[in-house]
């Protein structure tokens, strides 16, 4: 699996880094044929407060998953992205099957 990590007007700290990479070396126990996995952090300033965006894209064979969260921290933005990721992923398992 390909990983490429885009930090959009910040540069990523390697706590933050190695907090992802624990989590996302974890994809391939729920699915073996990842070709890609993109992740891209961008910060957002709504009115007072700076959002933390986190944006996954997941290359399979065939398809392209997504998913997309924005917290108040980049952690908890990845965690929710993360968990709609295996969300997804069970989707695509059960539609390989049906087929």
């Amino acid at each position: 699996m390909n990983v490429n990590i885009q930090s959009i007007r910040f540069k990523a700290d390697q706590k933050l880094l190695d907090y992802m990479e624990k989590k996302y070396s974890k994809l391939g126990k729920y699915f073996d044929n990842i070709v890609d996995l993109n992740i891209r952090l961008s910060l957002e300033k709504t009115g007072q407060v700076q959002d933390k965006i986190v944006e996954l894209a997941l290359k399979v064979p065939g398809e392209t998953l997504l998913s997309k969260s924005s917290e108040k921290t980049f952690e908890k933005a990845f965690d929710e992205t993360f968990e709609h990721m295996k969300r997804l992923i069970h989707k695509y398992k059960e539609k390989k099957r049906g087929l």
